[in-house]
């Protein structure tokens, strides 16, 4: 077993004892890429595929080694979200490319999940890695094939069971021998062009391996293949056929000395195979015998061609049953009576239900009760069109609901086949909720921008007023705005949405003091900053994702104290006081100066949504605004351990 040396400076990595010598095991034989970790995230144990997969050794892949065989562009989003886990004691889930040994990258679905001892505490992490690569690039000829295959599997179980077509070979052979008094008897079948014995009688060995490919050799049925007709030799002595050839030393060794092969046709003429009997004097088969022989040539074709067929359809159900297992959409087939008969293993999951709990209900449990009279209506409707399938998405969005109750969007596709009298109807049912959540957040993105834009357009609007006030020469003016908008610019990337930040990685950690500063800067002025923006507090950092959170906030209120508050007045001004108590950071915001506040606000704004988003949602704080007539007041409260992220 391939395994990372016990390390470390504590005693958490001790030697497996038999049950976890048991679970490497285990794990070894599994198809996935599998892993231990301790608590802190050092991974001190791969299982074999790992390494046969990567081309690395143990040595380079304890603790954090892992890293070098990821994607650099995916792998700060990879350690984010480990780390992010290995904090919270939350399972770790997320897609990302690995490199194999061959220097190429494939993607792999990896899993981590804590072990906890009985006070909560993580105490190791085991992970997984499963190859998805060629799943997501099947999934749309997967999609395509189910249509087709789904009818294959309602015909297949209703065929039985082929004995398979040995024995079958073998029952014609001892026929076509019995049948026309021959001592011996050979069938070949049709391979690719080459006649291949698949069964016999009386034959030895050597006969058998010298004619294992007779259509190259002089022989009674690599004739009968070249003709597409019978041959009948009755004594291999005296035929031109085997006049001279090393064929005829064979037949004599063998005890044959004369042959009939007769070609075994299919119902579409085509040449399945070849049935010849051989006899150990000079003999010529009455016609009865031949017709006999016909008759069983004819029918060994149609034997063949069924047992081929039923075959083939076997195969075809192995597919079907292969696909949908692995497939991630769920495939759910109805009867008529709107029963299901088919959940496969991506509808147990996405549905939250066994397949043992849903075979043989209706569809309706799944269906929002609102929508069911809808659905039966529909199913109906289209079986009636005699349409046989209908693609994914052309019904558009629908809704559909779990076993938990929870209700949730979904695409479909639906086909219909008959069976006899019974009508199937299957459906490839796709989760959308992923999809929707992201375009719910890029439709926030884009309100986000267009709130942006105009408040900039506001705010530098303000600053030109602001400055021309104070500024005695152009040139003047011109310095004290230019720093203005610097200083604007240094706190809009403060305020940049994540998801936007593809130019830089923001700093680790910033303090409060800095957030401040560099956020209100341009919406007060350098020179008069120290006189309209008054702060006081301890020094507390902030991590980078609370600072993005808390830099939103302030800029939104800034921004909204230059258009409407204490900012929008020369004689106004801001006091920004905070303080941690207990295991929370608390901020105050108070205004003086500016307008008198008559009444509060009639409706919140989009700033101020997304404010309260980035507290409460982001970091679990909580937000208050209190509109006094001589200016807002704005308290904030933030668990500490959220602030330091």
């Amino acid at each position: 077993m391939a395994e990372v040396g016990i390390t470390g400076p504590d005693a958490a990595h001790e030697a497996p004892n038999g049950s976890e010598a048991q679970f490497h095991a285990l794990a070894n034989a599994i198809p996935q890429l599998a892993w231990m970790t301790d608590a802190d995230g050092w991974i001190y144990w791969y299982n074999r595929r790992w390494y046969e997969y990567t081309g690395t050794t143990p040595d380079q892949m304890e603790g954090w080694g892992w890293e070098g065989v990821h994607d650099p562009a995916m792998l700060p989003a990879v350690l984010e979200q480990w780390k992010r886990s290995i904090a919270t004691g939350e399972p770790f889930e997320m897609v990302f490319p690995l490199r194999g040994a061959d220097g190429l990258f494939r993607r792999f679905l990896t899993r981590a999940h804590p072990l906890k001892d009985a006070d909560g505490r993580v105490v190791r992490w085991f992970g997984t890695n499963t190859d998805v690569d060629a799943l997501k690039q099947a999934e749309a000829r997967q999609a395509a094939d189910l249509d087709a295959l789904t009818r294959l599997h309602a015909l297949s179980a209703r065929m039985l069971e082929a004995e398979g077509l040995a024995p079958i070979l073998r029952e014609v052979t001892e026929a076509a021998v019995a049948m026309v008094g021959a001592q011996y008897g050979t069938l070949q079948l049709l391979e690719d062009g080459s006649l291949k014995i698949a069964a016999h009688h009386g034959h030895q060995p050597s006969f058998l391996e010298y004619f294992a490919n007779a259509e190259q050799l002089a022989s009674v049925c690599g004739e009968t293949l070249a003709r597409g007709e019978r041959v009948v030799v009755p004594d291999v002595e005296t035929s031109e056929l085997f006049a001279g050839t090393p064929s005829l030393p064979v037949l004599r060794a063998a005890g044959v000395r004369a042959v009939q092969s007769t070609p075994m046709v299919n119902r579409t003429g085509k040449v399945v195979g070849i049935l010849s009997t051989q006899w150990d004097e000079p003999h010529r088969p009455d016609e009865r015998n031949l017709w006999r022989i016909d008759l069983l040539a004819r029918q060994a074709a149609d034997l063949i061609d069924t047992t081929r067929a039923k075959d083939a359809l076997r195969e075809s159900k192995e597919r079907l049953e292969g696909l949908i297992r692995s497939t991630t959409d769920a495939v759910i087939t109805i009867d008529a009576d709107q029963r299901i008969v088919l959940f496969n293993p991506a509808a147990e999951r996405m549905f939250a239900c066994p397949s043992a709990d849903a075979i043989g209900g209706t569809i309706d449990r799944f269906i929002p009760a609102a929508a069911r009279q809808a659905h039966r209506h529909h199913v109906d409707k289209f079986g009636i069109t005699g349409v046989t399938s209908r693609r994914m998405g052309a019904l558009g969005t629908l809704s559909a609901v779990r076993a938990t109750g929870e209700e949730f969007p979904i695409e479909a596709s639906i086909s219909q086949v008959t069976v006899g009298d019974r009508t199937l109807y299957t459906a490839i049912v796709r989760d959308i909720t992923e999809r929707k959540q992201a375009e719910e957040t890029q439709r926030l993105l884009l309100r986000e921008m267009n709130h942006r834009v105009k408040n900039l357009f506001a705010l530098v609007d303000g600053m030109i007023a602001l400055s021309s006030r104070s500024a005695r020469t152009p040139q003047e003016m011109a310095r004290s705005l230019r720093g203005r908008l610097h200083a604007l610019v240094r706190a809009h990337d403060l305020v940049r949405p994540e998801a936007m930040d593809t130019e830089q990685t923001p700093s680790e950690r910033t303090t409060i003091d800095a957030l401040v500063c560099t956020v209100l800067l341009p919406h007060a002025g350098s020179d008069q900053a120290h006189k309209r923006i008054l702060t006081s507090g301890p020094d507390v950092l902030v991590g980078a994702r609370a600072a993005t959170s808390l830099a939103l906030t302030l800029h939104e209120s800034a921004t909204n104290a230059a258009k409407y508050g204490a900012l929008s007045d020369p004689n106004g001004s801001i006091r920004i006081e905070w303080c941690t108590r207990g295991d929370s950071f608390h901020l105050r915001w108070e205004e003086t100066g500016g307008p008198a506040i008559v009444v509060p606000p009639p409706t919140r704004g989009f700033g101020s949504v997304l404010a309260e988003r980035s507290i409460v949602d982001q970091l679990g704080g909580q937000i208050d605004r209190d509109w006094r007539r001589a200016g807002l007041i704005l308290r904030i409260a933030i668990p500490l351990e959220r602030l330091d992220v």
